[in-house]
């Protein structure tokens, strides 16, 4: 685990890097966080009784990725996932049916990227960029990065903005309850080395 201090003034906040297969305090605290955000407050997932329970929000692809979150005065405030491509897939390519998409390449796909709503403008969301790129920029050349979005929502044009490519693939994605319609969005790992901020 990475920890580090960023932010200045009344924004000095923790990153905390959790590596894949590791179980810590800190990731059941995302968990948490994942259920505050994506169950409760936005209402984007359907709710299991095993959420309801533990008030947590998880999944199969958790054990495959490495966890990034940012917290301020202990309490989680930013969260994203990388998950690596292992024998469950990638997420976004198991939702759309094109697993043979990017063939020969390594994948990775960027997931769960939130932020509190006390947060969501401030510079919060540049740290989570930044040390997700950064890891990003670490791994093999020529991995494919991938990032399944709500078209125009806020991630939609925070990751286009920054250089993710949008695919031809736009569906409906029954994980979540909102009618809203996704895409995939890519990005190889050449790229990243290029646009640290």
């Amino acid at each position: 685990m990475i920890i580090e201090a960023e932010g200045e003034g009344f924004l000095v906040h923790e990153i905390i890097i959790i590596p894949s297969g590791t179980v810590t305090e800190e990731l059941i605290s995302a968990f948490r966080f994942r259920y505050d955000i994506y169950v409760n407050e936005l209402a984007y997932i359907k709710t299991q009784y095993i959420y309801e329970l533990l008030k947590m929000e998880f999944d199969a692809y958790d054990k495959n990725s490495t966890h990034f979150m940012i917290k301020r005065d202990s309490e989680v405030i930013a969260y994203a996932r990388i998950i690596a491509d292992g024998e469950e897939g990638l997420p976004v390519l198991n939702k759309v049916g094109f697993s043979n998409i990017f063939t020969g390449k390594k994948k990775v796909e960027v997931s769960r990227m939130i932020i509190d709503k006390e947060y969501r403008l401030t510079k919060v969301i540049k740290d989570l960029y930044k040390n997700i790129f950064r890891y990003l920029s670490e791994l093999d050349r020529g991995t494919v990065i991938l990032a399944d979005v709500f078209v125009n929502s806020n991630s939609y044009k925070g990751l286009k903005y920054i250089g993710f490519q949008e695919s031809d693939l736009r569906y409906h994605d029954d994980s979540f309850l909102l009618d809203e319609e996704s895409v995939l969005l890519y990005m190889n790992t050449e790229n990243v080395k290029n646009m640290l901020f």
